[in-house]
């Protein structure tokens, strides 16, 4: 029986729209789980912080970054709301 691939979603370019385009992407996915979103891309890391309405908002999150910039280590800062 074989396996099934999934095509991998292209990195974005290192440049200094970097943090843009990686919010656009994380808005694009999960936007409506989110406020206060902000992507910070300093020293080989991405950084996003604001607020999530849910564990698997925030995990939607984690992952639209390793795709966008799987070059870069990813800190995933917000903070869920109870």
């Amino acid at each position: 029986m074989g396996h099934t691939t999934f095509p991998r979603t292209p990195s974005l370019p290192m440049s200094s729209e970097l943090p843009h385009l990686l919010k656009q992407r994380v808005l694009a996915r999960s936007g409506h789980q989110l406020s206060d979103l902000e992507i910070h891309v300093h020293e080989g890391i991405v950084r996003a912080t604001g607020q999530a309405n849910s564990f698997y908002a925030k995990q939607l999150v984690t992952h639209s970054l390793l795709e966008g910039a799987p070059h870069l280590e990813v800190e995933n800062s917000l903070q869920v709301a109870r």
